[in-house]
């Protein structure tokens, strides 16, 4: 009982967020009340891009509200919510709110794409109020087959992540020793941390993103790449505890919290599901010879 009310409640307010921010996205309606130069998209503003990405949002809206083929929309869904991730890091802010390598990812690609893979979890034609159970269509997936889907999503999100992060801070206007100074050795020089350690901290922060997140992305030494990311982002919440242990801005709990979360996810996942990447490839030619 509890599954097919946990699916249409997700089917719900993913397939209606979709719907209502597709056809904002693609001004096919004005039908909010708030100005619209107040509206700030969180679909890509590449025009190619983000117009596919909000009429395949559109269309899969419906399948999600009607519960049609409920199980590929859902995977569909993630897809599209993982393109418009990575186009979102790599955008330069113009005019939107939510890109660029730092943007919150909580605003908006944490939920949906956690939405999408409760709902995954969730689904059951037996139970659903939903055309796929008057068409008795199968919406059932093995658990192996919805956790290599679920870690395969992980590890796409937050190795582009950190990659882009550790490459902006690589490749920006400010160099290397400027923001070991600046973010590290400046703000943390009246606590109990040696300055030594700072140094190393700030010097070695953009490499361990940059390289840790390839790793996570290509599925290369992924569990060892996913251990050392675990342990920079206890880091990272120490680092803002000391600087404020009643943290208010969200960067704890809507930066850290969730970065951390898909790590930890992506580490849970990892025996046996890491089905696409480079470690099954080699996995499979050392079993073989």
């Amino acid at each position: 009982m509890n599954r097919h009310v946990i699916s249409l409640a997700l089917r719900l307010v993913l397939g209606l967020n979709f719907l209502f921010a597709s056809i904002a996205h693609l001004k096919l309606w004005r039908f909010y009340v708030e100005e619209p130069s107040k509206i700030t998209s969180w679909i890509t503003n590449n025009f190619v891009l983000g117009n596919c990405i909000a009429a395949g949002l559109f269309i899969i809206s419906f399948f999600l509200l009607l519960g049609y083929k409920t199980i590929w929309a859902t995977i569909v869904s993630i897809a599209f919510l993982l393109i418009n991730h990575i186009a979102l890091l790599f955008t330069k802010p113009a005019n939107q709110a939510f890109s660029g390598p730092f943007y919150n990812s909580f605003h908006h690609s944490v939920p949906f794409i956690g939405f999408a893979i409760v709902l995954l979890y969730a689904l059951s034609a037996k139970k659903d109020f939903s055309i796929d159970k008057f068409l008795k269509n199968e919406n059932e997936l093995s658990s192996k087959i919805k956790d290599e889907i679920v870690f395969f999503s992980a590890r796409i999100f937050i190795g582009v992540l950190f990659f882009a992060q550790g490459l902006e801070l690589l490749t920006g206007k400010a160099t290397l020793m400027s923001f070991a100074e600046n973010v590290y050795v400046k703000s943390y020089d009246t606590t109990f941390i040696p300055t030594s350690l700072l140094w190393f901290m700030g010097l070695s922060n953009p490499w361990i993103l940059c390289i840790c997140g390839a790793l996570l992305t290509l599925g290369l030494k992924t569990k060892w790449a996913a251990y050392l990311l675990s342990f920079f982002m206890v880091s990272i919440v120490f680092g803002h505890l000391l600087d404020d242990p009643f943290e208010t801005s969200g960067s704890i709990s809507m930066y850290g919290f969730n970065n951390l979360a898909f790590v930890l996810l992506v580490l849970w996942l990892e025996n046996g599901h890491n089905k696409y990447s480079i470690d099954r490839i080699l996995y499979k030619k050392r079993t073989t010879t």
